[in-house]
This record gives structure tokens, C-alpha cells and sequence, in this order.
């Protein structure tokens, strides 16, 4: 008897293996979906986050487009809670790519310029990304962005487009600039 649990302990333990991993299987599974869905939840809390830190902008077309950028007027008395007088303006920049979702904070007293040089702020090192491709600045109390010459990059709002210029164009929060591969999302808020 002991002979034949010895001759066939392999099999006994291939078998335990097979049954382990059958079982196991939905268990991991769950668990990932369970980590999935806490992610979601705090990527949908931090946007709501961001959203009443807004504070009820009032928005207007701009003149020269009819379907073009918008620009932001801040209710500055809702924002100053200290009473300095300064408030300061973040632009959060999230890199969405195949496998992640990268998130930047920048000030925007600074021109934050993207490219997939070194010298940028936010490098970028992907395919059709130039050196230095566009810059984000600051412009009578709203963000804009432009794109360096010769470099194309698409300011993507909904379901429209448009091609970003030399000269710039205003950005609203959740407007993605498309240079390359890269698609990079744009959020302003009161710090």
C-alpha cells in the first residue's frame, strides 16, 4: 500500500494543483474586478472633487468661433476663503495612454510647455510628438494653448475638433489636446 501512494504521489499532487487552480480561478478574478471598480470609484470621487472646486464658472462663447473655445470667469469672492486677495490657478494635465492614465499638476503662473524633449515640463516620448510640440499659458485670466510652428497638434471638445494654431486657443476643463500618439487631458482649478 504504501508503495502505490508512492509511486503515484505526482499524480496526487498534479491533481490537488488542478483542483487549487479551478477554484482559485473566479476568486482572483472577483478580486480584480472588486480593484477595477475602487479605482473607477475614486477617479469618479476626485473629478467631483474638482468640479465644485470650480465654484459655479461663468462661461461665454468666444467671438471669433461659433463652435469654438469658451472662456472661464472665476467667482473670485467664493474662492478667497483667507481673504489674501491671491488665489492661485493649477492646471492638472492627464496623459491617457493604452495601458495608464498619468496624472501632472502644474501652477499656471509659469507657461507649461509639452514636447518629448527633456526641457519640457511635461515630457512626452511618444510617436509623432515633436521636441517641443505645444505650450499652455495663462492670457487675460483664462487658459489657452498654442501649438510651436511646424508641430500639429488637435484640441478635441466633445464630439467636435479643431486644428490648434500659432496663436493659441482657449481651453475649457476636459478639452484633450491630441499631438501625435499622445491624447492629453486639460483641467484648471483654484488652489
Amino acid at each position: 500500500m504504501l508503495s502505490f501512494i508512492l509511486s503515484h504521489i505526482g499524480y496526487f499532487i498534479a491533481g490537488l494543483a488542478v483542483i487549487l487552480l479551478l477554484v482559485l480561478r473566479p476568486v482572483l478574478k472577483r478580486k480584480k474586478l472588486r480593484e477595477q471598480e475602487k479605482e473607477m470609484s475614486l477617479l469618479q470621487k476626485r473629478n467631483e472633487a474638482l468640479n465644485e472646486t470650480l465654484r459655479n464658472p461663468k462661461m461665454k462663447a468666444a467671438e471669433n468661433t461659433s463652435v469654438g473655445p469658451m472662456e472661464i470667469q472665476w467667482d473670485e469672492k467664493a474662492l478667497d476663503l483667507q481673504r489674501t486677495g491671491r488665489t492661485s490657478v493649477m492646471v492638472e494635465l492627464v496623459e491617457f495612454s493604452t495601458y495608464s492614465r498619468r496624472k501632472y499638476l502644474f501652477s499656471a503662473e509659469q507657461p507649461i510647455h509639452i514636447g518629448s524633449g527633456t526641457e519640457n515640463q511635461l515630457v512626452l516620448p511618444r510617436e509623432g510628438v515633436a521636441a517641443r510640440h505645444c505650450e499652455i499659458f495663462a492670457i487675460n485670466g483664462a487658459m489657452a494653448v498654442k501649438a510651436v510652428a511646424g508641430a500639429k497638434a488637435v484640441l478635441a471638445r466633445g464630439k467636435t475638433s479643431a486644428v490648434i494654431s500659432s496663436e493659441g486657443i482657449l481651453l475649457n476643463n476636459g478639452d484633450h489636446i491630441r499631438m501625435g500618439t499622445a491624447d492629453v487631458q486639460f483641467r484648471c482649478f483654484k488652489a
